[in-house]
């Protein structure tokens, strides 16, 4: 063949990362001022909390009390929940008073020593300064912490039904009331170990903890035989003031006489995990002998027994549940979507990746009858990731068999958020399926904050992206969590030719695609990977039964796309600082008659501090970011992105504006309407840490917080196809950029 036959390669290029260092600037917030006090309320309010107070120094007897301290609410009304009117100088920590944070969706928890009711009182009716008459303008209410706030809503009947039987009773996760005094954990711990001797809550034993039977091999080796799951708590709680236990209730009236009894905080019925059904076909050819050189997916399920795929199997570590009751057939089908959906899927725009998988044989059938066991599956998982550094992308397509609740996060979506930070790899998380779920939003651990999760969508006569499948869950998430992140094909054909709908299967698609992502980069790190990911989507807007939408199956989340070019970066922020990342320039490819035109998408992703009670107000730091242009007025405006100062009411910009997400994406086309007029050569990208109920990590001030990894994704497009833009940003910015992926160079073509 001549060289004029030989196929014209296109050249490809790699989203460039940015190293420039950010101009920093002082940004303070100031303190409470006069004009922050509600005047018209301040009286009423003041002989309302003294009420309120004086009926809990009188009824404190009944109060649930640990070496006298206590937890109270203190509801704040709907104009007051922004981080400049939280009420930390009415509650200012002497006498035993320490504000810990969010309790309800309404307000603060407030710990207290009983003793300081009285000197509560007499702030409330004679203080005078003004952070605390702004203060008592806008604490609505004060009350103890009780029964209405652990059953969430629930009626004990309903909360009691829906647990799970095992041996000796219905299966529990408590929450340890998270006291910080030391005395108060002390007398905690020894009410709950009266509890335990009263055969009122009953612990898992360590088998127990370990694997939901005591046949088969279990990876754990077993603790010393007092280390039952109430005993690991309890050491826990005692260290960090933090500690959850799977139990067994015996009654309905034992389980009153734990919440009636003050010593948790929270109490979840642990739920049973659901799969999607299987079926039988034909097989597409065998496996490529490069297979063995392909990244690896850890795929916890049911196990793998297919034969066809022994050559994929990177590792197979113990099995968490035994032969005779995992889900094999489910875990084999997972694998053949992980290992290479797109053969058998060969009608649908895919990308050519091939996975090899790491086997943990972790979950059973829905018909084996055995009990749920999450603390187990976290254990277990804890001990793969420790042993496989190597896997840094794991599927988990089942899910908890009741929608997320619209406040807290689950169990199984915190822990796993806490493993996927501690081991630094990403989860790729299925939504849920509506048919195998009570609820209609998405199924834990889908909640997990730091997973990326995967809802299904429909195809077109072509085999284009359409509509959501139905059989998947829609977000949103706790707390309006946007969830799922991507879409991906639903209905797909799997192992055995049957073909299936939910999102088991679209799960291993992205899984497979994050793995090569990770692969192809110099400096991977799991939220990089989730932020690729999601710029490869397209959708411009968050839609909560698809995310994002679908990524490219053209081009791969480490390259830019003709017609654009992708700008990342990674920051550490601190509270109280403007960053600027400045001199970014602007390409004459978007600039039409003199004006801005064309598209842009910013995508910023943080490692951020979570609430150990799964919540409410669950994250606790957020990021706004920005893309800036310099406007004809001579300052910088806003192309998209967050205000520098914003105005939007607290509340309203939780539910419309997502305030509160370690995940956010903006992108605006602003060809529209003739484009932008203005006035300089560069734009700049401006950021700044935000964060919220900072006591309840033991910290009395914003610069006490540690820094904030965040991740920067930027993109901008011209719609040419070519590569202009590129190669007019990557010559200008010159050595303040360089190739994110491994052995790709920047090249500007001519």
């Amino acid at each position: 063949m001549s060289d004029a036959q030989i196929p014209h390669k296109p050249l490809l290029h790699p989203v460039l990362t940015l190293r420039k260092n950010a101009v920093k600037r002082e940004a303070t917030s100031g303190g409470k001022k006069e004009s922050d006090i509600v005047v018209s309320r301040l009286q009423s309010q003041r002989a309302a909390l003294s009420r309120q107070v004086s009926t809990l120094r009188a009824t404190q007897r009944t109060l649930p009390k640990f070496s006298d301290q206590t937890l109270l609410v203190a509801e704040m009304f709907d104009d007051s929940f922004s981080f400049s009117k939280t009420p930390r100088d009415l509650f200012r920590g002497r006498d035993g008073t320490l504000l810990r944070g969010a309790a309800t969706m309404s307000g603060y928890l407030v710990e207290i020593d009983v003793e300081g009711l009285d000197r509560l009182a007499r702030t409330i009716t004679e203080g005078g300064a003004v952070p605390t008459r702004c203060d008592i303008s806008r604490v609505k209410a004060i009350r103890a912490y009780g029964e209405s706030d652990i059953y969430r809503g629930r009626t004990e009947e309903a909360l009691w039904s829906s647990a799970p039987e095992y041996e000796r009773g219905r299966a529990f996760v408590i929450w340890l009331s998270p006291f910080r005094n030391p005395q108060a954990r002390q007398a905690l711990i020894e009410t709950i170990e009266d509890l335990e001797k009263s055969n009122v809550m009953i612990p898992t034993s360590a088998r127990m903890l370990l694997g939901p039977a005591a046949r088969g091999d279990i990876v754990v080796s077993d603790p010393a035989p007092r280390q039952n799951s109430l005993a690991i708590a309890q050491r826990e709680y005692r260290s960090v003031g933090h500690g959850r236990a799977l139990v067994q209730i015996p009654s309905r009236a034992a389980l009153r006489s734990i919440v009636v009894s003050g010593s948790v905080f929270r109490i979840d019925p642990v739920q049973p995990i659901s799969l999607t059904s299987p079926g039988e076909g034909q097989e597409p050819r065998s496996l490529p002998a490069s297979i063995a050189s392909e990244p690896t997916v850890g795929v916890v399920d049911g196990g793998c027994t297919a034969r066809r795929y022994e050559a994929a199997i990177a590792w197979r570590d113990p099995p968490f549940v035994n032969n005779g009751i995992a889900a094999t057939r489910h875990g084999n089908q997972v694998a053949s979507i992980v290992v290479h959906g797109h053969e058998w899927n060969n009608s649908l725009p895919l990308p050519e990746l091939y996975c090899r998988i790491g086997i943990a044989q972790a979950i059973a059938r829905s018909d084996a009858g055995v009990p749920p066991n999450p603390l187990g599956l976290i254990s277990y998982l804890d001990s793969l990731m420790t042993r496989h550094p190597e896997t840094r992308v794991w599927n988990l397509s089942w899910n908890e068999q009741y929608a997320a609740d619209p406040v807290y996060v689950s169990l199984l979506g915190h822990e796993l958020s806490i493993l996927a930070r501690k081991h630094n790899v990403l989860l790729v998380i299925s939504a849920g399926n509506v048919s195998n779920t009570e609820g209609d939003r998405i199924a834990p651990p889908a909640d997990a904050e730091a997973a990326l999760v995967v809802g299904g969508r429909l195809f077109d006569g072509e085999g284009n992206p359409a509509g959501p499948c139905p059989e998947s869950l829609p977000g949103h998430g706790p707390e309006y969590q946007l969830v799922p992140h991507v879409a991906s094909f639903s209905p797909l054909r799997i192992l055995g030719g049957v073909i299936s709908h939910g999102t088991s299967f679209p799960t291993g698609l992205i899984s497979a695609l994050a793995a090569h992502t990770f692969h192809n980069l110099r400096d991977p790190v799991p939220d990089l990977v989730r932020a690729l990911v999601v710029n490869r989507t397209d959708l411009d807007e968050y839609q909560n039964a698809m995310g994002w939408g679908t990524p490219s199956a053209d081009d791969m989340p480490w390259n830019c796309a003709p017609g654009t070019v992708t700008l990342a970066f990674r920051a550490a922020l601190r509270t109280g600082v403007r960053y600027y990342w400045e001199g970014i320039p602007i390409p004459r490819e978007l600039i039409k008659r003199g004006k801005l035109s064309g598209h842009v998408s910013l995508t910023t992703v943080h490692r951020p501090l979570c609430n150990s009670e799964g919540g409410p107000s669950y994250i606790a730091t957020r990021i706004g970011a920005a893309i800036q242009y310099p406007n004809i007025g001579g300052t910088f405006a806003r192309l998209l992105g967050s205000k520098e100062n914003e105005d939007t009411p607290e509340l309203l910009a939780r539910s419309e504006e997502f305030k509160w997400q370690p995940f956010r994406r903006d992108c605006r086309d602003f060809t529209k309407h003739g484009g932008i007029g203005f006035n300089g050569s560069s734009f700049r990208i401006y950021a700044r840490l935000f964060s919220r109920n900072i006591e309840q990590f033991g910290y009395n001030s914003n610069s006490e917080l540690p820094d904030i990894e965040t991740i920067f994704l930027v993109t901008f497009s011209d719609g040419s196809g070519t590569t202009r833009l590129y190669n007019t940003m990557a010559s200008s910015l010159g050595n303040f950029v360089e190739s994110a992926v491994i052995d790709q160079d920047i090249v500007i073509e001519p």
